[in-house]
């Protein structure tokens, strides 16, 4: 009898749909960039075997990678060839045990492992089949989402860094493109390379780093690491992911830093229909200049967003043990819960 199984993604092991072209799952990553053959047949450590690059910064590079022993898809990263060296493998070093330290939060990119290949280090984490925010946001009608899903992306954020400042961490380059999405759409923050301790000294040179779009003004200044960093830093997504830009544009950095220490941010409803007056106020909130004018905390502002309608619906079990959950049909299950409800209610 002829197999009617569906055919597994070669790069993320999804069943592949036979009237697609392709993995539907895979397609919405922001760099794919393909590996040469001698590339392709070296395994990391023994085990990983890369495959592509998900994306390339100015000091690592992150690839998708089988892992043989689980058999599994993981993301890669590992320092730049440019960048390679004892500081570099200290500084991924150094990620990996902050990422560590985390464990495991479901809007946090979680890390597998930290393994050394010769001279390189490399971070073995989760694979995020959706791809990077940025990549999102550049894809959407207009350079822009829906204010609904700004709410949900934000409380995952949020959420994020609520677990994130709990355990004495501050991110310090909160951005469309350190954010990561599943293939269900739902948002998980990377890349703590340049992340801090709240209790650990600091030089101005080293808390200065980050990106100018989304930089605080006392971070620019060579503050300490504060949370209300990293929430000025989310309202600055929130903005972008809003009306298509950044809060703050310019032609250098230090335009940009002037415009973070001085300049007042329009409300995003100027730029975008649909935004709740509630939603403005929170964001202008998060983008104010003094960290002490800023929320204290990033829990409340995911208790915000959840008051505005991003709280997460409860989970529908599965139909029978192994299925994957269904994804993508929120509003066929809110409208089977209903139905369900009033049933029940017809019966009692």
């Amino acid at each position: 009898m002829p197999d009617d199984s569906p055919t597994p993604c070669p790069s993320c092991g999804r069943p592949l749909d036979p009237a697609s072209a392709g993995c539907d799952a895979c397609a919405g990553l922001a760099v794919t960039v393909t590996a040469t053959a001698a590339e392709q047949a070296a395994l990391i450590a023994g085990r990983y075997r890369p495959q592509r690059v998900l994306g390339r910064g100015g000091a690592k590079e992150v690839w998708l990678a089988h892992d043989l022993t689980l058999d599994r898809p993981v993301a890669i990263a590992r320092a730049r060839s440019g960048a390679a060296g004892a500081d570099a493998r200290a500084r991924m070093r150094r990620e990996a045990r902050l990422m560590a330290r985390l464990g495991d939060h479901p809007n946090i990119v979680t890390v597998y492992d930290a393994v050394q290949d010769g001279d390189d280090l490399h971070i073995v984490a989760r694979y995020m089949a959706g791809g990077s925010l940025a990549a999102r946001l550049a894809a959407a009608p207009g350079g822009r989402l829906a204010p609904r899903e700004v709410l949900r992306i934000g409380r995952s954020l949020a959420d994020a860094l609520s677990h994130a400042h709990e355990h004495g961490v501050v991110h310090r380059d909160v951005k469309p493109d350190n954010v990561w999405l599943a293939a269900d759409g739902s948002a998980c923050l990377g890349d703590f390379g340049i992340a801090m301790t709240t209790d650990e000294p600091v030089s101005a040179a080293a808390s200065a780093t980050g990106t100018p779009y989304y930089q605080a003004p006392e971070q620019a200044a060579g503050g300490p690491p504060v949370p209300q960093t990293d929430l000025y830093a989310l309202g600055a997504t929130l903005w972008e992911l809003l009306c298509g830009r950044p809060p703050f544009t310019g032609a250098d950095a230090l335009q940009l830093l002037a415009q973070h220490r001085h300049a007042v941010p329009d409300a995003p409803s100027r730029h975008a229909e649909g935004v709740a007056p509630a939603l403005d106020e929170l964001v202008l909130d998060l983008l104010a200049k003094r960290a002490s004018e800023r929320p204290e905390q990033a829990a409340a502002v995911r208790d915000a967003l959840d008051r505005m309608g991003a709280a997460p619906r409860a989970p529908v079990a599965a139909v029978a043990a192994g299925r994957e959950p269904l994804i993508g049909r929120d509003e066929e299950l809110a409208s089977l819960r209903d139905a369900l409800a009033q049933a029940s209610a017809g019966s009692a």
